[in-house]
């Protein structure tokens, strides 16, 4: 037996009790939201399983709405003429909506793929962000990147000629020495 202790206090996510909303308004907003549910679960079944579906709802002011295929309204409405015609269609049409789904499926996977490999791309460029410019690896610098790059390179050995062209105070006694040998140009 069980005791007092252990026994449920709340019934959880009981049933509610199926009655019409008294107010007007909440009806129509129940309806609408309802309504758009139904649409796309019958929309996923069709994609899913390749049946053929027509939906009619009726609002609470009487006004029809209407989703499904056309074949099966069509079918309702000429009296079931042969559906020879219509089920071939059909048939390719479900074939078409298979290799979308195959074609929507990949796509999805190459897409989460990537977004995995942003994030790691991501990751190693906050890593590298850290170090100096010059440590960079060029296989991973934009055209633009590149670009600055060769600039700053070109501003670099421009400043390291015109340091060794220039005495400084404290080389005199080194230019002195060195005023035989030529200081290479080809930097």
């Amino acid at each position: 037996m069980a005791s007092a202790s252990t026994t449920k206090k709340s019934k959880g996510r009981g049933k509610t009790e199926m009655k019409m909303f008294e107010k007007e308004n909440a009806r129509q907003v129940t309806f609408n939201k309802l309504r758009l549910n139904i649409v796309k679960e019958a929309n996923e079944l069709r994609t899913l399983c390749g049946a053929e579906i027509a939906l009619i709802f009726f609002s609470p002011e009487g006004q029809p709405f209407s989703y499904g295929d056309p074949s099966v309204i069509n079918r309702y409405l000429s009296d079931a003429k042969d559906t020879s015609e219509d089920a071939g269609v059909t048939a390719e049409r479900n074939a078409r909506i298979a290799e979308l789904n195959i074609e929507y499926n990949k796509a999805l996977k190459r897409l989460e793929a990537e977004k995995k490999r942003g994030k790691e791309l991501a990751e190693i460029r906050k890593a590298n962000s850290s170090k100096y410019w010059w440590d960079r690896p060029v296989d991973e610098l934009t055209l633009e990147q590149l670009e600055t790059l060769v600039l700053r390179l070109d501003e670099l050995k421009i400043q390291l000629k015109d340091r060794l062209e220039e005495p400084s105070p404290s080389s005199t006694v080194a230019s002195s020495l060195t005023s035989s040998h030529k200081v290479p140009r080809g930097l």
